[in-house]
């Protein structure tokens, strides 16, 4: 088969203050379609939007050095709905979701620890999805707590 996408994918980044780092990144695919079909893929139709293209998605993380050793970073992931591979007209529901992060440095440049929390809100949404509504669920909520070392 054949298919096409336009669109367009931004992403900055930089330091707001000396202290305070930001991170946004954007993706809108306005226009995308199957322009032949494929012989071998009776499910997609010539005309349609191609599955697992989501219309928008994007990022936006900030982050905060409060003190030498104290650093704190919250995000948040959005994306719109996604149709699953042989699309038969399901679709997923959009979503948003929620993350967090603390660094501190324990031992002068020696002992960081961190603590990364991932989904908040422990949204339950469709990472992906593939043939006839069978999918793969995003992650719920989740804690890392690290330690790194150095010597």
């Amino acid at each position: 088969g054949k298919r096409h996408a336009t669109g367009i994918d931004m992403d900055v980044a930089g330091k707001i203050t000396p202290r305070w780092e930001i991170f946004a990144s954007y993706t809108w695919i306005w226009d995308a379609e199957i322009d032949k079909k494929s012989p071998t893929n009776n499910d997609e139709q010539q005309g349609q939007r191609p599955s697992l293209i989501p219309k928008h998605q994007g990022t936006l993380w900030n982050s905060y050095q409060f003190t030498e050793k104290l650093r704190a970073g919250v995000g948040i992931n959005a994306r719109t709905k996604l149709t699953p591979n042989r699309n038969p007209g399901w679709y997923s529901e959009g979503y948003v979701t929620y993350d967090a992060m603390a660094e501190y440095e324990a031992i002068q440049d020696k002992l960081t620890l961190k603590a990364n929390l991932i989904n908040l809100t422990n949204k339950f949404y469709a990472d992906s999805m593939y043939a006839n509504g069978h999918y793969v669920p995003g992650v719920g909520r989740t804690v890392y707590i690290t330690g790194s070392l150095k010597f």
